[in-house]
Formats: structure tokens, sequence, C-alpha cells
């Protein structure tokens, strides 16, 4: 089913109000070891997404398939369900606007990464390369009972390389981003390679620190975990 056959079914067995969005996720990742691509995994995901109301009352499904099974039986046992619970006294309708995009519905789309990553392969010549190459393509369409209807579309792309001539002399590199940067990437991680061949004795003391993007990138992220809102009002990080 689609989200406007969702809606309209939702309709039909009583339902007020009903938003229904459905998203399709291409995940693509090639695998590099030793030199050569090891790898290549796909994997294709569907969530569904409903919003329902009837009567002042309120819920939500989510399903990971749009089947229509699926989709009909759940509809079918929240309308049993939805009657036993108590009105949402702040609940005022969706949002009356009944605009349609002029976005296509949701299509399939391929990835092709494997000629990027024997690409990488290529550029990091005279280093031994480790890393991954993934790509991520993902197409929601969203649909109302107010008549809205509206698609959108992202593509993301995240490789990470590692080259190194033996175990104490590396670079490591990572670019994320919607377009592929093979280059740029192999670039960065082929310069700190090159910086690692002649480390320099540090005697005991102390030192300012300058960090790298992808080492603070670590240090923030355990910051912004610490500070959200879940991990400050429970006090466990999230």
């Amino acid at each position: 089913m689609d989200s406007e056959d969702i809606v309209n079914y939702a309709k039909t067995i009583g339902f007020d109000d009903v938003v229904a969005s459905i998203e399709k996720r291409h995940t693509q990742q090639v695998k590099i070891a030793m030199n050569r691509v090891e790898n290549v995994f796909d994997w294709n995901y569907f969530d569904t997404d409903i919003f329902l109301a009837y009567k002042k009352r309120t819920m939500t499904l989510g399903l990971d398939s749009p089947a229509e099974k699926k989709v009909t039986d759940a509809l079918e046992k929240a309308r049993k369900r939805i009657e036993t619970m108590e009105p949402n006294e702040d609940y005022y309708g969706i949002a009356d606007p009944s605009f349609r995009s002029d976005g296509d519905r949701i299509e399939d789309r391929e990835l092709e990464l494997l000629p990027e990553a024997h690409r990488a392969l290529s550029l990091s010549r005279g280093l031994n390369c480790a890393g991954v190459v993934e790509g991520f393509i993902t197409n929601r369409e969203n649909a109302t009972s107010s008549g809205a209807f509206f698609t959108d579309s992202n593509e993301f792309y995240r490789v990470c390389i590692r080259l190194y001539s033996d175990v104490e002399t590396s670079g490591q590199s990572v670019e994320c981003s919607k377009s592929l940067d093979i280059e740029r990437c192999i670039k960065t991680a082929k310069e700190m390679a090159k910086r690692a061949e002649k480390p320099v004795h540090a005697d005991p003391g102390s030192y300012e620190v300058l960090y790298t993007p992808l080492a603070f990138s670590n240090l923030i992220d355990e910051v912004l975990n610490f500070s959200s809102i879940y991990s400050v009002e429970s006090g466990c990080p999230s």
C-alpha cells in the first residue's frame, strides 16, 4: 500500500484524522582490507508510521512494512483499541492545508559503490589500504486525511580509509557528505601517514593539544550524549 491507500483505508473504518508516512532506505557497504575488496553488503528497510485520531483519542503505529495485510490488520486492531482509550483534550486536529508536491512516489534507486572502492585502492598505491565505503538513500512519502501529499529523498555517503606502511605508521581519514569524494579522503589519509613516518620524542610535561576533526568528533560525541535531555533527567548517558 502507498501512503494515500493507508489514509483512505483508515478513514473507511472510522478514524477521523490520519497521517501516514512510508520510508524506504537502501544502504550499501563495501569493505576493504589488505588492499582488496573483501565484501559488499546491501540492505533495504521499510518504515511505516501512522498517526490516528478518533473522537479526540490519538495513537501511533509503527510497522516494518507497508504490505497490505500487515497494514490493514494493524489498523483494524487499532480501531478497536482506540475506543477504550481516554480522550486527549489537548488534541485539536491535524493541519488543514491540502497541498501536494510535484515529487514522484517511492521508486527504487541503485547504489553502485564497488567502482568507488576500486578507485580508492588505485589511488592508494604504495601504501596498504583498509576501510569502508558506504552509501545511504532514503525515500519518503507522506499523506494526510486533509488531502496533503508530499515526498522527499536524501542521499548520504560515508568513507573511512586507513593507509599504512606498517602497524606503527598509518593515516586515517573520514568523509561524510551528500556527495562521494574518494580523492579527498585518500589525499588526507596519505598526508597523515606521511607525517607518521618520523615520530618525534616528547619530553614529559604539559602541552597544548590540537585535535584533528576526527579525534575531536569522538570527544564531542560523548559530550552531546551526556548533554541530551534524557541523560540529564535520567542521570544516565543516552
